[in-house]
């Protein structure tokens, strides 16, 4: 049984009118994405175990979406156990390619 789920990236103020305060910017990271998804898919998983088996995570995404989904799965793979990206330069920015 399949449970989509959903999580959006953002912080920067955008979907409530307001901007993000300056000392709040240091969470709007790749890297910070990948933390927070990270964590949640932890806690999804810890609640949907069964027998002691958590169930296999896939993440999708286009452009920057396939390219946190593509580094979820190399950074996490004891959490992530495929990826789907379409058009997402994976590679293509110096300094961001998370590694394992």
């Amino acid at each position: 049984q399949s449970v989509p789920t959903a999580a959006a990236g953002g912080g920067g103020g955008g979907s409530n009118g307001h901007a993000a305060p300056a000392d709040s910017l240091r969470y709007l990271s790749s890297e910070q994405a990948l933390a927070d998804y990270a964590r949640l898919i932890a806690v999804l998983q810890d609640h949907r175990s069964i027998n002691g088996l958590s169930p296999a995570v896939v993440g999708f995404g286009g452009s920057y979406g396939g390219m946190l989904a593509t580094w979820l799965r190399v950074k996490y793979p004891h959490l992530v156990a495929g990826a789907v990206a379409g058009s997402a330069p994976i590679w293509h920015f110096l300094g961001d390619s998370p590694g394992p």
